[in-house]
């Protein structure tokens, strides 16, 4: 507890441990839709999307968080134009747009003089230089979008897992699956800046997964999401803090780790 108090005594370090929490929190809790849909690939697409508009900030000279905002509105915008019933599968248009993503945002940032910096900046963050005004507005952020999910948590829900039933019951998909990837794009491009795509992608997928192998229930399930990735944010960065690691592959590798124990608690239960 002395180590503990003695790292967080810094006060760089708490905001990181601010900013990771509330990203961590936030990001598990999106990445519920994700799953439910079944396009876990979307949740790797969507940092990418978020890391090209950054670039291209980047190498303008603007502030890359709306650079990366940008980037993936603009991104979400056209894969809602795929047909699901189209020639080409809704998982094949989100792999172009991650192949195109990737490659576009390493050649963008191979034309800038700083480029290797900001690769590994958009790959894993930055965590540690968190400033006080990023986690006044992710604050903000994510609670607007927590506000927003909590009066429409159902259609969001149901869009997401059965949209046939959804479209039945004269929901409007188009307009439902338009808010809720409006409001996860807002979101992981004001985490891009901290967590990186890496760890973004990790928050999104990690938690989420281990939470659905827990309960069946959906208020189990969001709460059960949104402490293992508050949780293992936390774990993360302290871990990393110890061991003289990274911080952003430490927490990425930590919200993978309830996977693990979800998996051996839902065989246990099964076999019982």
């Amino acid at each position: 507890m002395t180590a503990l108090a003695e790292i967080y005594g810094q006060s760089f370090m708490r905001d990181a441990l601010c900013a990771a929490v509330l990203s961590g929190a936030m990001l598990a809790y999106l990445g519920l839709f994700i799953v439910l849909r079944r396009t876990v690939f979307l949740g790797a697409a969507l940092p990418q999307l978020a890391a090209l508009g950054a670039a291209g900030a980047m190498v303008a000279g603007i502030p890359p968080t709306g650079g990366a905002l940008a980037g993936t509105i603009l991104g979400v915008a056209a894969l809602s134009l795929v047909s699901p019933r189209g020639r080409v599968p809704a998982d094949g248009a989100v792999g172009v747009a991650f192949a195109l993503a990737s490659s576009a945002t390493l050649l963008i940032l191979a034309r800038s003089a700083q480029g290797e910096t900001h690769v590994l900046q958009i790959l894993s963050g930055d965590i540690l230089g968190t400033t006080q005004v990023e986690i006044f507005w992710m604050a903000g952020i994510f609670g607007a979008t927590a506000l927003l999910h909590y009066a429409c948590w159902k259609e969001f829900l149901f869009v997401s897992y059965d949209p046939d039933m959804a479209a039945t019951l004269g929901l409007r998909i188009r307009f439902w699956d338009g808010l809720l990837f409006f409001s996860l794009a807002a979101c992981v491009a004001l985490a891009l800046r901290v967590s990186g795509a890496i760890v973004s992608f990790a928050f999104l997928i990690g938690p989420s997964v281990a939470a659905l192998l827990v309960s069946r229930r959906f208020p189990v399930i969001i709460a059960t999401a949104i402490i293992l990735g508050a949780l293992s944010a936390a774990a993360g960065l302290t871990l990393s803090f110890f061991e003289d690691l990274p911080s952003g592959p430490t927490i990425a590798a930590c919200s993978l780790v309830p996977i693990l124990p979800a998996m051996l608690g839902r065989w246990f239960v099964r076999e019982a």
